[in-house]
């Protein structure tokens, strides 16, 4: 898959809203764009699901607004994942994943995650301008977001 995007879209969900994945069987899986979107409610607001062990290249949250938070099982802003289906998968990865001026009125109950499953950094990215409620998300230690083995780069 290559050159996705998806732009100026009005989202109501009560599971993921912005997402990628999660299967993800092909070996590469890039250029998928989420831009200038609201969403109005949703579990999650921005997705990426990694089960299969393709490696995933630029995608990008640009300038989307979420509203509010469905009451679900889940409840994160961000809920990114690279991790294997069954033990036989293969591990992906994610490359040059970015967010940026994206709004989540209100915070989500539970802290969004960044997290890959296995050894080293598998995820690397950007984020900037990101806000969750009043609070404007600018380092990988605020207390909102939990990373796991991801480069992260925060401006």
């Amino acid at each position: 898959m290559n050159g996705v995007t998806v732009r100026g879209c009005l989202f109501l969900t009560r599971k993921s809203a912005l997402k990628v994945g999660t299967e993800t069987l092909g070996t590469r899986m890039r250029n998928i764009t989420f831009k200038d979107n609201e969403v109005l409610e949703c579990d999650r607001g921005i997705s990426v699901y990694v089960s299969d062990g393709a490696r995933l290249d630029h995608i990008r949250y640009l300038d989307n607004h979420f509203v509010r938070n469905f009451p679900d099982q889940q409840r994160k802003c961000i809920h990114i994942t690279v991790n294997k289906r069954n033990p036989e998968s293969k591990l992906g990865s994610i490359h040059r994943l970015l967010i940026r001026n994206c709004t989540f009125d209100n915070p989500f109950p539970r802290k969004s995650v960044i997290r890959y499953d296995g050894e080293g950094i598998g995820i690397d990215g950007q984020v900037s301008r990101l806000r969750f409620g009043k609070d404007r998300i600018s380092s990988a230690s605020e207390p909102g977001i939990d990373i796991k083995n991801a480069d992260i780069r925060f401006r």
